[in-house]
Order: C-alpha cells, then sequence, then structure tokens
C-alpha cells in the first residue's frame, strides 16, 4: 500500500474566500465517489488570510497521476473563488 497526498492550494480575494463554503465543496466532492481518501485536512495560510491549502491523505495500491476524481472536483470548484494549484507528494519518511 503506497501512502500519498493531494494538494490543493486556493489563493483568492478576502471577497472571494468569505462567500466560500468548503466544507460544502468538500462534501459534494466526496459523495458517491471510490475511492474516498483516509482523511482530508482543510488549513488556512498563516500570515495570508487569502490563502487556503486542502490536503487529501491516500494509502492505496497507487496514486492517481492525474488527480483523484475527488481532487478534480474539488479543483474545479475552488477555481471559481481564485487561482489554484494542484500536486501529489508520496509519503517517503513518517516519524511517530
Amino acid at each position: 500500500i503506497m501512502k500519498w497526498v493531494e494538494q490543493i492550494i486556493l489563493r483568492s480575494s478576502s471577497e472571494s474566500l468569505q462567500e466560500l463554503d468548503i466544507d460544502s465543496v468538500i462534501a459534494l466532492a466526496n459523495m458517491n465517489r471510490t475511492p474516498r481518501p483516509n482523511h482530508i485536512k482543510v488549513y488556512k495560510h498563516g500570515s495570508l488570510e487569502t490563502d487556503l491549502s486542502v490536503f487529501l491523505c491516500w494509502a492505496t495500491e497507487q496514486q492517481e497521476p492525474l488527480g483523484s476524481p475527488v481532487a478534480r472536483h474539488i479543483s474545479q470548484q475552488l477555481s471559481n473563488f481564485g487561482l489554484v494549484n494542484s500536486s501529489w507528494w508520496i509519503e517517503t519518511l513518517d516519524v511517530a
């Protein structure tokens, strides 16, 4: 099993970010889709109030080089609120 993470970064205006209901975006993206990520985490940038990052954590046989359907849906929805950048990362070390 491979552990990997998809990161989706949104850079928006403060007005756009106030209109964003991230819980609904994630719920719709995750609905009726398999496989589903093990965890979904959302972070706001520490000093830039207009930056938001979504992490989809996976444990699957292989990663999705073009992005998972869940990540593609979230990216598409977030693009309505600003600039979106996506990437994926394979876990190489887990220090407990």
